[in-house]
């Protein structure tokens, strides 16, 4: 989906190391999706669009947020908001069972926090906007996400008078996966509170048991248009 899709699929192993410790997953005030487009006061501009759209996303305002995506799409960009969350939450819980179980600084290995957190373009943690381009009832918003380059456009039309953030078709089957990666950290997790792991064991059971879902999010990733068209506007 033109909401960038912006990861390498290795951000997700847990491999060693992290730059800076991310907020928790906020918890979901609504998952309601079908309020027509109020989505602005026309004061807001296509660039403060964005900001208020990661501001909310932030807060767990997920009705708030909504109203700011073209109706069409509410329902998928939060199934994959939603998983997203899932997994950075399972995380947490496998930090704590390491930091208990294995000892202080164990859980530093195995944290992919900032990464997870930083996958969803606008709807990322670590967001800048960077500038704003209007043609019409068209905007093109590009934003930085976690320092990285190249930069990332967000796509908004103007509809009632207010921009509306447009993500494009999404990624099918994503959402699920992303949560079969959670579920897989929730079992590791119960593994380490039984006792007697390493922290080589816990790499090696978490690879065991992501990898089935990290293939399939390869596959799809692979097979989606958008991305593959994400990747051309990128070289």
């Amino acid at each position: 989906m033109r909401i960038a899709i912006t990861f390498g699929l290795a951000v997700l192993l847990p491999l060693a190391g992290c730059r800076r410790d991310v907020p928790t997953a906020p918890a979901a005030r609504s998952q309601t999706a079908s309020r027509p487009v109020t989505a602005g006061k026309p004061s807001l501009s296509a660039a403060d669009t964005v900001r208020r759209l990661h501001a909310l996303r932030l807060k767990g305002q997920y009705n708030e947020m909504l109203e700011l995506v073209t109706p069409a799409q509410r329902q998928e960009v939060l199934k994959v908001v939603l998983s997203v969350d899932e997994l950075i939450g399972a995380e947490l819980l496998l930090q704590e069972a390491l930091n208990t179980q294995i000892g202080p600084g164990s859980a530093a290995r195995f944290s992919k926090r900032r990464e997870v957190s930083n996958i969803l373009g606008p709807l990322s943690y670590d967001v800048d906007v960077i500038s704003e381009e209007i043609a019409g009832d068209e905007a093109t918003v590009l934003i930085q996400v976690a320092g990285r380059v190249p930069l990332e456009p967000v796509s908004l039309d103007r509809q009632g008078g207010a921009w509306v953030i447009d993500p494009g078709p999404p990624v099918p089957g994503l959402a699920a996966q992303l949560r079969r990666l959670a579920e897989a950290t929730r079992e590791v997790t119960a593994e380490v509170n039984g006792g007697g792991m390493t922290a080589q064991d816990v790499y090696a059971a978490l690879s065991l048991r992501q990898r089935p879902a990290l293939a399939e999010i390869a596959r799809l990733l692979a097979a989606s248009p958008a991305v593959a068209e994400q990747k051309r506007s990128g070289e």
